[in-house]
């Protein structure tokens, strides 16, 4: 292999541009892809179509060298054809509406979290394949409503602690060593020095304080260092309450807001409230069930709509989305045959990254789990494996799906592929 970057003859600004665009087409509409408004009429659509056409077709790159962005260009090519042939027809621009008017209605609660299943779709005493695409006892996310900034902890302090801190007194002029924050003071506290007056170096530094002109002062008694202490335990004991009753103040109102949602029916905003919550309570285990409770709830509810998206994504050959969105209705209606479903999507794709292949096994294997005598789900569970790499771990599903059914064609050819 050459040490040497690959030649393109695509000036960096274009390079740029085409992988900005490359990273919205799983993300923006067709509308905002094509930069036009949802009100925007047949004309409009097809000039937007055609100038970002001129723009990213092949053939305006002919005869130069595209390297790595050859298969990026075709890739825009095709969804912004997608997109246009979409929104020019009323009957399917009608479809694409409705279905994006069903994902608004579901954004705020698109968090997907496969259930951790045991692997019991492996014999008992058999030994897993050791492979770093399998996960085991995780919870994997894969779509989620954009990054929310984690909430600061509640705030913990040992106020037993305080009682080892001591207050001395410079050794110079005797004063203590401020302790409110109002000081202007920049220097740090003395280090306690362990040598008693009678030591030498006591002596010394009298002797330099002397020829210095400054004058000793006693060390503060006993009794004023302990109400020192006292009054600085005090003062940080005040800030503790005050910062922990506005945190509790704040999960309060974040509470009631997501009861609010749940009884107007608005689930995402519901789930998203009870989630902040949770991050200025990481630790709390109530608002933890409070969160799967809720979830849970979104989940039935919602199933139908992610239903329907899944269907209209798959029709489209959206394979990621659609798997995503049949794991969610597969959560809400608690069934294998949509768990299923949402693993064969993944399957379409021509490559996985590796988030994609522990997710396409979670998903085979959650099927499995909930239907073991189901040969088809065993099927894809063994097509998950290979796709992850785990070549005995498929030939092992598949043998199991020829004991469930010998005569299965099916099986016998994938058998046949991974030999």
């Amino acid at each position: 292999m050459s040490n040497y970057p690959e030649e393109i003859d695509l000036d960096v600004e274009t390079q740029k541009r085409i992988l900005d665009l490359v990273a919205r087409l799983e993300i923006d509409d067709h509308y905002k892809l094509l930069g036009v408004s949802q009100t925007a009429d047949k004309a409009e659509i097809k000039r937007a179509y055609f100038e970002l056409m001129n723009l990213y077709h092949a053939d305006r790159f002919f005869g130069k060298r595209t390297g790595k962005f050859a298969p990026l260009l075709l890739k825009i090519s095709d969804v912004l054809t997608r997109a246009s042939e979409t929104l020019s027809r009323n009957k399917t621009r009608a479809e694409y509406d409705a279905y994006l008017a069903s994902r608004h209605g579901t954004l705020g609660a698109r968090a997907s979290m496969v259930p951790t299943v045991s692997d019991s779709t492996r014999p008992s005493g058999a030994p897993a394949e050791q492979n770093p695409s399998e996960t085991t006892g995780r919870t994997v996310v894969v779509d989620t409503i954009g990054h929310i900034p984690p909430a600061p902890r509640a705030p913990h302090l040992d106020f037993e602690a305080l009682e080892d801190v001591t207050f001395p007194a410079t050794e110079a002029t005797g004063e203590t060593w401020p302790t409110g924050s109002s000081s202007t003071t920049s220097s740090t506290p003395p280090e306690p020095s362990a040598r008693g007056p009678g030591s030498n170096n006591d002596a010394a530094r009298k002797l330099l304080a002397r020829k210095m002109g400054l004058r000793i002062k006693s060390p503060m008694p006993q009794s004023d260092s302990d109400s020192v202490r006292q009054t600085v335990r005090a003062d940080l004991r005040a800030r503790f309450d005050a910062k922990r009753n506005e945190g509790d103040e704040s999960v309060r109102k974040l509470l009631l807001k997501s009861s609010t949602a749940r009884s107007n029916g608005d689930w995402s905003a519901a789930v998203a409230a009870v989630r902040m919550a949770l991050e200025l309570r990481p630790d709390d285990a109530a608002l933890q069930r409070e969160l799967n409770t809720v979830q849970q709830e979104a989940d039935r509810a919602l199933a139908p709509r992610f239903l329907e998206q899944a269907k209209y994504e798959e029709k489209q050959a959206q394979w990621a989305r659609a798997a995503r969105s049949y794991e969610r209705a597969a959560r809400g209606k608690d069934s294998a045959a949509l768990f299923n479903k949402a693993a064969e999507c993944l399957l379409h794709l021509e490559i996985l990254n590796p988030g994609e292949k522990r997710m396409v096994v979670e998903l085979a294997r959650t099927a499995v789990t909930r239907d073991l005598q189901r040969v088809a789900y065993r099927l894809t569970l063994a097509q998950a494996y290979s796709a992850a790499g785990m070549k005995t771990s498929a030939l092992g599903e598949v043998a199991r799906a020829l004991e469930l059914e010998p005569e299965n064609q099916q099986a016998k050819l994938l058998q046949k592929s991974l030999k």
